[in-house]
């Protein structure tokens, strides 16, 4: 009757795959503009509430500050885009202040005891994540020996680097696979899971066969377009 793996929040899918697992590397894979940032930073909050454990999150594309308004505007189910549009103001509409206030209030409430770092260093290599990770897993062990590192997130993987220097022979194709090779290993390393968002094709619409080639293990595929 013990949950197996690491509850996201999203009762569905924790259903079919019994949670996070220790170990494995997940891939988020949609078109550009589908959310994939908004999902990801989502699922690592719920992680990290909870679970009671810490999330690390490495951000290639988008700046911290950005990332954390995303976060909080999600948890509060606000637009955030249209708040800053249009700010609310007490004198003008002073039930739309209390609303959007109340909101923010419990999303900060929600998120108060959670641990989750964010780095947003770019082009960062295979190399540097690994190391980042091993410094994070064991600062939260040493500042809190009941918690520990659950999951990371990168955001996004194709803008990552397999090594410094990098090979010039090598495809780009080849670099992706040799970095989720990384990755996978890691994730076994430090018994954590680690997700990583992928951007693709935007033909993919029409070829779903984009999104059923995948490495060893299951290719698990959310459509946002069907109501089910």
């Amino acid at each position: 009757g013990a949950e197996r793996g690491l509850r996201t929040g999203f009762e569905r899918l924790d259903r079919y795959l019994g949670g996070l697992q220790p170990g494995h590397f997940i891939v988020i894979g949609a078109r550009p503009g589908m959310g994939k940032t908004s999902l990801a930073l989502t699922m690592a909050a719920n992680v990290a509430r909870l679970n009671d454990c810490a999330v690390g999150v490495f951000s290639l594309e988008m700046p911290s500050n950005e990332l954390v308004e995303r976060l909080l505007a999600s948890t509060a189910k606000v637009n955030m885009l249209a708040l800053k549009r249009d700010p609310p103001s007490f004198d003008a509409d002073p039930d739309r202040f209390f609303h959007v206030m109340n909101r923010i209030g419990d999303a900060l409430a929600a998120l108060d005891n959670t641990v989750m770092q964010v780095d947003d260093t770019p082009g960062l290599s295979l190399a540097d994540v690994r190391h980042r990770a091993r410094r994070l897993a064991a600062q939260v062990a040493r500042q809190d020996g009941d918690r520990k590192l659950g999951v990371i997130v990168i955001d996004y993987l194709q803008l990552m680097r397999a090594s410094v220097g990098g090979n010039k022979n090598r495809s780009r194709e080849q670099e992706v696979a040799e970095i989720s090779k990384g990755l996978k290993g890691l994730a076994k390393e430090l018994n954590i899971s680690v997700i990583a968002l992928s951007q693709l094709r935007r033909q993919v619409d029409d070829d779903h066969g984009a999104i059923e080639q995948s490495g060893a293990g299951r290719t698990v595929v959310i459509d946002y377009s069907s109501p089910n």
